[in-house]
């Protein structure tokens, strides 16, 4: 296993035409049938927010080749009604392959819609064998400032601290869907493309740090933001001081990663190193990702699939003498995580 741990860690340009912006009812009539979806609606922060059992079960008595024309025609209405709520300069956009909100002018929009879809179909690819089924499209809610997203995202994590707002995250909501801030969408691409990576993988079960571990080598790998060589240098010290046989039970259940400081930064990197090398076996890692458990933190699938105990990857990366770096399960005294950021 040690020379395989030393492999590891070792010595589309056009765009469209601004779009125009649409502004759905939110009453669905469709063959027939119809569904207020504003009265479906519970009001969080004065913006509406579906009951999406309902919309799903109001889809479900249509015929099979109609369901997906009806959902779309839900989410557009569920959408209207947002940019409604959020102020005059919101909008709804839509292309084949997305559906985005923005306060943006239609060149930014336009922009947004087309780097989706390329983003989408080059994450597919990236994640080969491991994305999910290419229906539907892609959600993005472009938030142009902090206040408004934490408003929105607050209905999903009541107990977010504005002050530790992230760049984006990938929602898991019945109606799954990722969430960005930031005032130009050249800004926010490689959160886009971090985002559109765990909504590729959302039907997997995936420990925390595996998820986020493909997701950042993901946005890295397509968009070219990475950490230099000096800032690489400067992070093995904090990894080497930071983790320790108790502090890494946090990596491997993924608390880590819901903190604010050094150690959910470490988190990321430590992540990103470990998926890094695994996959550079993409057939064996595959079988991997599909049997990780995170309620072991992936431990046993990593030993059956990768020949590799995780807790040793780690202390050879650390050049650690002692103490027990596997995770420990039987530790953890509060529920895993594995809500994705």
């Amino acid at each position: 296993m040690n020379s395989l741990l030393r492999r590891w860690f070792g010595s589309e340009n056009n765009r469209s035409k601004a779009p125009s912006a649409t502004v759905p009812t939110p009453i669905v009539e469709l063959d027939g049938k119809s569904v207020d979806i504003a009265a479906t609606a519970s009001w969080h922060e004065a913006l509406p927010h579906p009951n999406w059992t309902k919309v799903y079960a109001w889809v479900e008595d249509f015929e099979e080749d109609r369901r997906e024309t009806a959902f779309l025609a839900c989410e557009r209405a569920w959408l209207g009604m947002l940019a409604q709520a959020l102020g005059p300069a919101y909008r709804l956009f839509e292309s084949d392959h997305a559906l985005v909100v923005t306060g943006q002018p239609g060149n930014e929009a336009a922009a947004a819609l087309d780097f989706v879809g390329s983003a989408r179909r080059r994450v597919r690819r990236v994640l080969d064998g491991l994305a999910g089924e290419d229906t539907g499209k892609e959600v993005l809610l472009s938030f142009a400032d902090r206040e408004s997203y934490s408003r929105y995202a607050s209905y999903y994590c009541p107990n977010l601290d504005e002050s530790m707002v992230s760049a984006g995250m990938f929602l898991h909501a019945d109606r799954e869907h990722f969430i960005v801030c930031g005032e130009k969408m050249w800004k926010i691409e490689p959160t886009i493309v971090h985002e559109l990576t765990h909504a590729q993988l959302s039907h997997l079960r995936l420990p925390l740090w595996v998820n986020e571990g493909m997701a950042v080598n993901t946005e890295e790998r397509l968009t070219g933001r990475g950490a230099d060589a000096f800032e690489v240098k400067a992070l093995e010290k904090k990894h080497a001081a930071y983790w320790t046989p108790e502090s890494i039970q946090q990596f491997w259940n993924g608390k880590a990663y819901k903190g604010d400081g050094e150690g959910s930064k470490l988190a990321y990197d430590l992540g990103r190193l470990l998926v890094n090398g695994m996959c550079r076996d993409w057939a064996a890692f595959k079988r991997f990702a599909v049997a990780a458990d995170a309620k072991d933190a992936g431990a046993a699938a990593a030993a059956e699939w990768l020949h590799v105990d995780i807790g040793e990857a780690v202390r050879h990366f650390l050049g650690a003498a002692g103490g027990d770096l596997g995770p420990q399960p039987q530790s953890w005294k509060s529920r895993v995580e594995v809500e994705t950021e």
